[in-house]
């Protein structure tokens, strides 16, 4: 790291070691003694003050003659000369360095304001997608929400189907035991047949009553069974919608996708820069510095980008996964109910084949009587 400054002691001191070591003192090798600090021209001023003091010393010396003190008089302003042209190429050169360096410095801030300018760009755009992310996952909530709803409409509906299912089991015993006693009596109903006329059609009269009991409660079974299927119909309405709601989602994630591609693009447009800015500036570490830290601020945006992206394709995966769990329940409900409308037809038909027999059923209940 550079030093604060130099002084005319540090200057004597660098002039002396360089002498001590039979090395010419120029401006140049006393900088780099010093550790490459201070301008050559107060360098060059201090050497300068050096000289004259020597010179004063050595006209001052005492048995020395005239003509050698002219002569060391000559050679040392001719020393004075070649160094100041020495210094004054150096300071030329010097200005052409810092031209160039200034140019480049010029050319590095603008790439940079350009830079700014697209992550300025780009922080919009993350601020965008937080937004709609944090959207999706209010959607997210109230879909889970009418999920749960369903689910308990779903848990409702099984209740009711088990309800169904147990009362058809009760009637289909009933119409086997109906079966049974017409199976007892029919050996006896030729022999029966007149003497129970008249109350074969009091039994006949109950039995149509039954029947159009039995007519009635299984009228109310098929609404009831229709109410299920319009509640079915409704459930793979808001299935449809889910899935919809899915398809919107998976848009929304190859959106990010490719605004995470555009910002890959960018980095890479930016290392490229900052190589380029690097290999011009050679020595300028506050533009390295600064590129660097643009460098660190795209990474941490990537690094960024790429968890939220795998947050939202983690929540996409989980909705889709209970979009499949409601397509299964729904097909087990569908199923169900076909098994309940096929069960429940034999049974009409088991009644209408009843019906013709109903004589020998009363017979025989009048033989049970007797």
């Amino acid at each position: 790291m550079a030093r604060g400054g130099i002084t005319k002691a540090l200057v004597k001191q660098a002039r002396d070691t360089l002498l001590a070591q039979d090395r010419h003192p120029s401006i140049d090798a006393v900088r780099v003694a010093l550790g490459n600090t201070g301008s050559k021209s107060t360098i060059h001023r201090y050497l300068k003050e050096l000289e004259e003091e020597e010179a004063c010393r050595l006209g001052d010396a005492k048995g020395l003659s005239e003509p050698i003190q002219q002569l060391i008089a000559e050679l040392a302003r001719t020393l004075e000369t070649e160094a100041e042209e020495i210094v004054a190429a150096a300071e030329r050169r010097h200005q052409e360095q810092v031209q160039t360096q200034r140019q480049q410095l010029e050319a590095s801030e603008t790439v940079r304001d350009e830079l700014v300018a697209e992550v300025e760009g780009l922080r919009q755009g993350i601020a965008a997608r937080e937004t709609t992310l944090a959207e999706q996952a209010a959607r997210i909530i109230e879909l889970e929400q009418q999920r749960q709803g369903q689910a308990i409409a779903l848990a409702s509906l099984e209740q009711e189907k088990q309800g169904l299912q147990e009362r058809i089991e009760v009637q289909a015993q009933h119409l086997a035991s109906i079966e049974e006693k017409h199976r007892h009596t029919r050996e006896a109903l030729e022999h029966y047949r007149e003497a129970s006329r008249l109350q074969r059609e009091q039994d006949q009269r109950r039995h149509d009553q039954q029947l159009q009991q039995l007519q009635a409660e299984l009228r109310q079974q098929a609404q009831t069974l229709i109410v299920k299927q319009d509640e079915i119909t409704r459930l793979n309405r808001d299935n449809a919608a889910l899935a919809g709601e899915l398809r919107e989602r998976e848009r929304d994630n190859q959106q990010q996708a490719q605004a995470l591609a555009k910002l890959r693009e960018a980095q890479q447009t930016g290392e490229r820069i900052r190589d380029q800015l690097e290999a011009r500036l050679g020595r300028s570490e506050e533009a390295c510095a600064a590129l660097d830290a643009q460098h660190r601020q795209l990474t941490d945006v990537h690094a960024q980008l790429e968890t939220r992206l795998g947050r939202s394709e983690r929540g996409r995966e989980r909705l889709q996964t209970r979009l499949l769990a409601e397509h299964a329940r729904r097909r087990t409900l569908e199923q169900q109910l076909e098994r309940l409308l096929a069960r429940t037809s034999p049974d009409q038909e088991t009644e209408a084949s009843d019906q013709p027999v109903s004589d020998a059923d009363s017979s025989s209940r009048q033989s049970t009587d007797e």
